[in-house]
């Protein structure tokens, strides 16, 4: 099986890099050089960059994108450009072959003013808290519409809080939040949330693979 993986330096990336290469052949694209062992090939440049992902000619089994921007503030332009326009290169590429892509987004496309209580059904918000709930929610509408233009299988898996030990980033995240008070609950505190191991997402993203459809 040959698997590209985007986004490989990233927490997520490099750790299903690191899981997945003994047993599959793997390539990856990264905004910097990735130094892990037993890749076949890495692709360095900007996803949002229509001419870089243009020059990659490459056939692979899946793609599994893990690049994003999560900065939740970040600026809306700079939250669109990496989190919308790279999604939407990856698909138009016609140098790219694959047979299916397994997107990475997030609970967060639900973040809004109301109590958060979704199923697969469930209809986006029309308003968002942040930029980056507002742009990974318009990825994966480009994911559906260019994929479904482009005849390609998709996948999108909703992440969160994705941690594996204490030192994990997105504790540091949260202890950051609550430290500058910008930790907010949504209702007044009438939040729930969950958490993600890295090891269940990472068998959940080789069942998608599997046995996911459209």
């Amino acid at each position: 099986m040959k698997i590209l993986i985007t986004g490989s330096t990233g927490y997520l990336g490099n750790y299903l890099v690191d899981k997945y290469r003994d047993f599959y052949e793997i390539y990856t694209i990264s905004r910097k050089q990735d130094n892990l062992l037993k890749v076949k090939r890495n692709f360095v440049g900007d996803l949002a960059d229509n001419n870089f992902v243009n020059s990659i000619n490459l056939n692979v089994d899946y793609v599994i994108n893990c690049a994003a921007n999560t900065n939740h503030y970040e600026n809306q332009i700079k939250s669109f450009k990496d989190n919308c326009k790279s999604i939407i290169n990856l698909i138009n590429s016609k140098n790219l072959i694959y047979k299916k892509l397994i997107h990475i987004s997030t609970e967060a496309v639900f973040l809004s003013n109301y109590k958060i209580s979704v199923s697969e059904k469930s209809e986006y918000p029309k308003k968002n808290l942040t930029p980056y709930s507002r742009t990974k929610k318009l990825s994966e509408y480009y994911v559906k519409k260019y994929s479904r233009k482009n005849n390609r299988e998709y996948n999108i898996l909703r992440t969160r809080l994705v941690w594996d030990s204490k030192k994990s980033p997105v504790f540091k995240k949260l202890n950051n939040a609550i430290n500058k008070k910008i930790f907010f609950f949504v209702d007044k505190g009438d939040y729930f949330t969950s958490a993600t191991h890295i090891e269940n997402l990472s068998e959940g993203i080789i069942k998608c693979i599997k046995n996911g459809v459209n």
